[in-house]
């Protein structure tokens, strides 16, 4: 589906049919904040939203396997900034650090990235 496209792919009536709980996991690196609130709007108390690549050093490789030229891009730094202001803004959310810390302080991509919804 088309994520630009977010109320079309994710109709009230398509999502009333998704049972409880959800995870939802971003890892398309668009319109996060966008497809964030849908499923706010939608969700329940214990759902999870986790957004990828949120680890401020990282270095991630954007492309497909039939293209010779591949980019290079960072994008833990934005895409972290998006996270935390989605968290300011919507604010039903908490980080659950029994998840993000289960093999250490922060010890995947993520960083702070695996929240549930608390109201």
């Amino acid at each position: 589906g088309d994520l630009e496209n977010e109320k079309e792919l994710f109709t009230r009536e398509f999502l009333a049919t998704c049972p409880h709980p959800w995870i939802i996991i971003d890892d398309a690196h668009v319109n996060m904040e966008t497809i964030w609130k849908v499923f706010d709007a939608n969700g329940e108390i214990g759902d999870y939203f986790v957004a990828e690549d949120l680890c401020p050093h990282g270095r991630l490789v954007f492309y497909h396997p039939f293209h010779e030229n591949r980019k290079f891009e960072d994008c833990g730094p934005s895409k972290k900034h998006v996270f935390w202001h989605c968290m300011e803004t919507i604010g039903n959310y908490m980080v659950d650090t029994y998840y993000t810390d289960m093999f250490g302080y922060n010890s995947s991509v993520q960083y702070d990235g695996i929240v549930r919804k608390m109201k």
